[in-house]
């Protein structure tokens, strides 16, 4: 991110906090996932995967690259072009153009082996995968209808068999959303697989277009009222929300939890902007003058083709969208008493290293709150990067950090036993420290216990224990949850 960018993000957080009731946090940290000088563009993600299509060797291939490890594999190699991908956890589906035609291909990453889903001599293309369903295009019937394939079963189905076309599908969970032509322009259709039952989401005279699906919303891009807007159908009570309302054309809506991404091409070229469903609002996150565009989105992570450097390359960009974190007197409160800590943690040289502290009391149970200080007393030695989670659930990230920040406070409940993880990242040497305080209430009678568990004896470095406590913070499960 560049330093004018956190500038203007740094003013705008200041005017909104002069106004509470619309008062929110949006900050984020980009990164250029791929290097190469060719091509790299069209991404997906699901969790810490992200896959794309990729053009360093004679033809197309998809690779993909692993946020958490750092490290970038190619899944095809040779016979033609291989592109139209999608995931979702551990597996990826791609559109394999080497045998003629167009056909399906299933990859797991776990055994790094490929199936062949489809040998129908008719094209089959585009496909998207949610859990063991994958839907794809299908011109086997002298028109495009949309199929389905059960990962477990290995049961191929036709969903659609109207005699117009019926392209771009989407599946989320049992919800299959797709662009449906029978009534002689666009359309959104959707088919819940738990019911069998096929409905119109959108059917504007105007063109209804490029839809997206995760739990509860679809989104799609209509030109009903300018050239491109993007809306949204919530499916539990069948309203429709527009998200944009600018006379200028933004499209190719992509939907995870609460956040909508979409490309604005309002100032000349093409940017991305996060709308949160929550909040109402929406904020920009790409301001380079070249193109940002064809993009996806899972959780607090937004992956897109950038070609600011005379090539497409792949850029992430880890988000944070939403209230601002609560201050008190929790901290300060001489009446505080202190269940945990302070300890000091302290940025070693290297890749960073995690921590996890255990600690425990009998009966405790309920509202307390995190402390942290950071850095030292003169203002020296802070932290500018770091995750802070407990029980799983992220506290603290990357995004509440910075030189000028000597000191952050955070409510959270406490359960019986609890689980403190930490990772430092920036500056080595960098240092903070950490408490966790219960202000009781003083009608009620509060006994702390010997039986606390000794901090220090449940600390160490963490490798797989804490990938798991830190995907599900990485998707905020504050605000939250393809």
């Amino acid at each position: 991110m560049t330093k004018m960018f956190r500038l203007t993000l740094a003013l705008f957080m200041i005017a909104l906090m002069a106004a509470p009731a619309l008062a929110y946090r949006f900050d984020g940290i980009e990164t250029q996932i791929t290097t190469d000088s060719a091509d790299q563009f069209d991404p997906s993600i699901s969790g810490a995967i992200t896959v794309y299509s990729d053009l360093r060797n004679p033809d197309a291939d998809i690779y993909y690259y692993d946020l958490e490890a750092g490290v970038e594999q190619q899944i095809t190699s040779g016979g033609g072009d291989q592109l139209l991908n999608d995931v979702s956890g551990q597996h990826v589906v791609y559109t394999n153009y080497g045998e003629g035609n167009a056909d399906i291909i299933l990859y797991d990453i776990d055994s790094a082996s490929s199936v062949q889903l489809t040998d129908d001599t008719a094209a089959q293309r585009n496909p998207a995968i949610s859990g063991d369903y994958v839907v794809f295009e299908d011109n086997r019937n002298g028109d495009s209808d949309v199929y389905l394939i059960n990962l477990v079963t290995g049961e191929e189905s036709r969903l659609t068999d109207s005699p117009a076309q019926q392209i771009k599908p989407v599946i989320s969970g049992q919800i299959v959303v797709w662009e449906d032509y029978r009534n002689d322009n666009a359309d959104i259709f959707m088919l819940d697989l738990a019911t069998g039952i096929e409905s119109a989401v959108a059917t504007d005279l105007a063109s209804d277009r490029e839809p997206d699906v995760d739990g509860d919303w679809i989104v799609f891009t209509s030109n009903r009222s300018s050239p491109g807007d993007v809306f949204a159908y919530r499916i539990s009570d069948g309203t429709t929300h527009m998200i944009t309302d600018d006379p200028e054309y933004q499209r190719n809506p992509a939907v995870s939890g609460d956040f909508v991404a979409y490309e604005d091409w309002g100032s000349g070229d093409s940017d991305i902007w996060i709308h949160s469903l929550v909040l109402h609002v929406s904020e920009q996150v790409t301001i380079d003058p070249a193109q940002q565009y064809l993009h996806d989105l899972s959780g607090n992570r937004l992956v897109f083709t950038d070609n600011r450097n005379e090539n497409l390359d792949i850029y992430l960009f880890e988000f944070v969208f939403d209230d601002p974190p609560p201050t008190g007197e929790g901290c300060q409160n001489s009446a505080a008493i202190p269940v945990f800590g302070p300890k000091t943690y302290l940025r070693s040289r290297g890749k960073p290293v995690t921590f996890l502290d255990a600690f425990t009391q009998p009966g405790l149970t309920g509202q307390a709150y995190i402390c942290l200080e950071n850095g030292l007393e003169d203002g020296s030695a802070r932290v500018t990067s770091a995750l802070v989670a407990l029980n799983g659930g992220q506290v603290f990230g990357p995004c509440d950090f910075s030189r000028e920040v000597d000191e952050l406070e955070m409510p959270v409940t406490l359960d019986s036993g609890n689980l403190m993880a930490v990772q430092l990242r920036g500056a080595p040497d960098s240092q903070m420290t950490l408490r966790v305080v219960i202000v009781p209430n003083p009608d009620d009678d509060f006994i702390i216990s010997c039986a606390t568990t000794n901090p220090g004896q449940g600390s160490w470095p963490a490798g797989g224990m804490f990938l798991l406590l830190l995907v599900a913070p990485m998707v905020l499960r504050r605000r939250k949850a393809h």
